[in-house]
C-alpha cells in the first residue's frame, strides 16, 4: 500500500495500485500474479491460520484504502458524500477481479480498462 502513500492524489494512488496488480500478473518473475490474491481465491484449501492471515491482508488493504479516501475527502479532493468504506471495498473487489480476469486470459489492455474505469469513479467530476 506504499503506492497510495507516495501518490499526490487518491486517484493517482488507486490507479498505480490497480495497474501494479495488472503488471504483476504479466511479469516474467511473477507469472499468474499475486500469490496472496490467488491464495484467497482458494482459501478452502488452506489451514485456518493461513486463512486468517490472508483475510487480515485483504482487510488491511481495504482499511488502508478507506483511510486514504477519507484523507482525500478532508483535503477536498473527493466529495464528503462518497462512502469511503463502500468505495474501498469496491476497489479491493476490483483488484481481486483483475487477478481473476488475468488468470482467465484477459489481455493487459482489458485489465487496464477495468483499472481506468474504477479510477474514473474517483474523479472530481464524478464526486
Amino acid at each position: 500500500m506504499e503506492t497510495l502513500d507516495k501518490a499526490h492524489t487518491i486517484q493517482e494512488g488507486v490507479k498505480k495500485f490497480l495497474n501494479g496488480i495488472v503488471d504483476l500478473h504479466f511479469r516474467e518473475d511473477t507469472p499468474g500474479g499475486c500469490l496472496v490474491v490467488l491464495s484467497v481465491l482458494e482459501r478452502e484449501q488452506h489451514e485456518a491460520e493461513t486463512v486468517m492471515m490472508l483475510e487480515h491482508i485483504v482487510e488491511h488493504m481495504q482499511k488502508t484504502l478507506q483511510s486514504r479516501i477519507k484523507q482525500a475527502q478532508d483535503a477536498g479532493q473527493l466529495s464528503g458524500e462518497i462512502k469511503a468504506r463502500r468505495v474501498s471495498t469496491s476497489i479491493v473487489a476490483a483488484a481481486t477481479g483483475i487477478m481473476v480476469m488475468g488468470k482467465a486470459g484477459f489481455s493487459r489492455t482489458s485489465l487496464r480498462t477495468v483499472s481506468d474505469t474504477i479510477c474514473s469513479l474517483l474523479s472530481p467530476e464524478q464526486t
